[in-house]
This record gives C-alpha cells, structure tokens and sequence, in this order.
C-alpha cells in the first residue's frame, strides 16, 4: 500500500499512513484473532475499521479533504462489492494467485473492484456451475486463448448480478434494478425496473426519471402492488403496468 493515499475500506474513507498496512492480510487477521469475530458484520467492520486507526496504520479523513465530484477517481474502494456475508472477501493467498495467474503488470493495471472481482471468481456461480475448482479456475483467467479479461470480467459480473438478483426476488418476492446515464441523448436519464414482480403480479414495473431515491420509491410501490394484489392494463400503451 502507498503511503498518503485516501483508500475506503467498507465505504469508510481513510488515509494510508504506513506503507506496510495490506487490507487483505490485515482484515483476514482481524477475522480470525480479532475482539469482534462473534458481532455482526456490520459491527466487525466498524471496529475493524477502529483497530487499524488506533494501530496508526491509517488515518481518519476529514469533509473537507474530499472532493465530491471526483470521488470516485479520488478513493481505491476495497470490499465494495462483497456480498452481506463477506463470501466474495479476498484473501490473502486469493490475490497471490491472482498476481501469479495473470502476471504482477497485468494486476497493477486493474482497478482494486476488477482485482476483487477476478480474485474471488472461482466463487461464482458461473466457475462453480462448470464444475472448476479453485486452481482451474486461475489457469482459466490466465489462459488468453480462454478469451479476453474484459470478456471473462463481463462473464463473472453478469453470474453474480443474476445471482442477487434471484436472491432478492425469493427473499422479497422481487429485485430492484437502478441505471443512471450521463448521456444528454438518454431521454430515461435515470429509471429503476423490478425483477421477479412478474411472479406475484403479473408484470414488472418501471419508475423513469424519478432521482436518486427512485430505487427506494418503486421498492415501496411494488410492495404496495403485492400486497394490495394491484393488477392494471394501461389502455395508452397496452401494456400492464402501474399508472399514476
């Protein structure tokens, strides 16, 4: 780790103040000789995050170092998109093989999301649903002629995307699906759709241009729709929907 870099750990934003600090290494320790392993996640990782401050390996950042709009480009983001159990946490020999299967420069050229996600890949159900284990599945992602890193990316991403989505819809009867665009020519700039709706009303339902909270709002919608068992045609687009 580079000293005096802003790195988010758990979505927590911090400053590297000592070179030696490996996030991987020191949160595995954490796991297993840590004050908090029997504490829920959501505890651990805040106490983790207290640990490694008060053990001078990183610092807190302040408001006013952060710079909202380059935010993304400002932090490495690290365990971001682990699932609630912490399954898709890499280890420590997790990134050594990485590193060994695709070589140290093609690593140091991915981003800290792509190096978790190729790292824990042999844990998707894409790699567990061809039958590979842990060592095929690493001389998979370093064979070339097994495809690209952005095709076997895109595959990964894709399995575990239709994974939760499938766990979202069983454990609440639907997913919800945010997309956001820059592009000036969208004219849906921002919409969120259901996944799964289909199975309890007979359609899926679809909330276009209603902000950063319209995630939340057609969560809430759909419930109301389930639980009122709300079934509509909208005579205007022939489509069954939810109008308003």
């Amino acid at each position: 780790m580079e000293k005096n870099t802003y790195i988010s750990i758990w979505g927590f934003l911090v400053f590297v103040v000592d070179t030696t600090f490996d996030v991987y290494e020191r949160w595995e320790r954490f796991q297993r000789h840590g004050i908090a392993r029997k504490e829920p996640l959501s505890e651990r990782k805040e106490i983790f995050i207290e640990v490694i401050m008060r053990e001078g390996l990183v610092n807190e950042v302040s408001d006013a170092e952060v710079i909202p709009d380059n935010i993304d480009s400002y932090f490495d983001w690290f365990f971001m998109k682990a699932d609630p159990k912490a399954e898709l946490v890499p280890s420590p020999d997790d990134m050594i093989r990485l590193r060994q299967g695709i070589g140290e420069t093609a690593v140091d050229a991915m981003s800290v999301y792509d190096r978790e996600l190729f790292a824990t890949g042999y844990k998707s159900p894409m790699i567990t649903d061809v039958g590979f284990d842990r060592q095929t599945y690493f001389r998979w992602l370093g064979d070339h002629k097994a495809g690209s890193f952005e095709q076997k990316k895109m595959g990964l991403f894709k399995s575990w995307f239709k994974r939760n989505q499938d766990m979202a819809a069983e454990k609440q009867g639907f997913a919800v699906q945010n997309v956001f665009s820059n592009d000036p020519k969208d004219l849906w700039a921002s919409y969120s759709y259901t996944y799964g709706a289909q199975d309890k009303l007979g359609y899926e339902v679809l909330v276009v241009n209603a902000g950063q909270t319209a995630g939340a709002m057609l969560a809430q919608i759909t419930k109301w729709a389930i639980d009122t068992g709300l079934h509509s045609r909208c005579e205007r687009c022939f489509v069954e929907s939810i109008c308003f």
